[in-house]
């Protein structure tokens, strides 16, 4: 057996570490949005994102479920967000903001704060 074979074997593994390292952070990633239901949406050719999110402390009105859609956005890197404004809806209510800002061009996006 030659030298090789042995640091070959370590390369791959390493490969197969990273690769499995990766797919768990998706998962996790993946975990994360559906356990938290939340989803974010960012303005066309501007600096503004919003985030739908189901927030239990918001009082229930006529047992709706209640949401929170927050609009902020990054102002330097590595800095706190911007958050301007929050806002309380109904689910059907952030549906509806949801279908006019894709209406409007604001794309999905992965979380941003």
């Amino acid at each position: 057996m030659n030298g090789r074979h042995g640091s070959g074997g370590a390369s791959s593994m390493g490969r197969l570490w990273e690769a499995v390292l990766f797919i768990a952070c998706l998962v996790i990633r993946l975990y994360y949005s559906l356990a938290m239901k939340e989803a974010w949406l960012k303005q066309p050719n501007g600096p503004w994102v919003e985030r739908f999110w189901p927030n239990p402390e918001l009082e229930r009105d006529g047992g709706a479920r209640p949401m929170a859609v927050d609009l902020g956005r990054h102002l330097l890197l590595h800095e706190p967000p911007l958050l301007k404004s929050r806002r309380q809806l109904t689910l059907s209510q952030a549906r509806e903001l949801w279908r006019n800002r894709v209406k409007a061009g604001w794309k999905r996006v992965e979380p941003q704060w």
